[in-house]
């Protein structure tokens, strides 16, 4: 194989090739299929090469990355950490909407403020929740909130899909303790 723990080596015997040898049909063909191999092997920079396997960074980092924004792309230090400790994305002054479930305003950030709340209107949490995540609700409107969890989703011991009152006023931090089960910690 042309690489050994990272190294390349070309094919054995024939190279490297001697003024006045022959060209041989077997030395041509290794040599130039050890070559492929390598070529093969090797990540390129225009991301057409899918990486196959963990790549140990041998106490290396990665230097230039863009900041991410959606589900399964790599976060830059600034984005997960800041002087203070960790850092959520933060919505504020937000407008709940809809009567229910299905047009209730969709949170997309970890902290959310909500400053403008009408009778009976609501917000949903994360459309797609893993266990560990969470979101934050202060209800800072004129009148109580519901919040809803995502479609076929629970939170607390409510029934499927059903809201979680919260008054003005106050804060609740959810939790996903799975894909569809939220437990919610209410402000005094």
């Amino acid at each position: 194989m042309a690489f050994s723990s990272g190294t390349f080596s070309l094919y054995t015997p024939g190279n490297p090739v001697v003024t006045g040898t022959t060209i041989a049909s077997s030395w041509a063909n290794n040599t130039l299929t050890q070559i492929a191999t390598g070529l093969t092997t090797c990540v390129l920079k225009d991301g057409t090469q899918t990486i196959t396997a963990n790549i140990p960074m041998a106490g290396f980092i990665f230097t230039g990355l863009g900041a991410a924004d959606a589900n399964g792309e790599s976060v830059r230090f600034e984005q997960v950490l800041t002087a203070n400790g960790m850092k959520f994305s933060a919505a504020d002054t937000l407008t709940a909407a809809g009567t229910g479930q299905s047009d209730a305003l969709q949170l997309a950030a970890a902290v959310n403020r909500v400053t403008t709340a009408a009778a009976s209107t609501g917000v949903k949490l994360y459309s797609a929740a893993v266990a560990g995540d969470i979101q934050l609700v202060f209800n800072g409107g004129a009148n109580a909130i519901t919040v809803y969890p995502q479609t076929s989703g629970f939170i607390n011991q409510l029934g499927i899909n059903a809201g979680h009152i919260l008054p003005t006023n106050t804060s609740s931090l959810y939790y996903a303790v799975s894909a569809t089960q939220w437990v919610a910690f209410i402000s005094a």
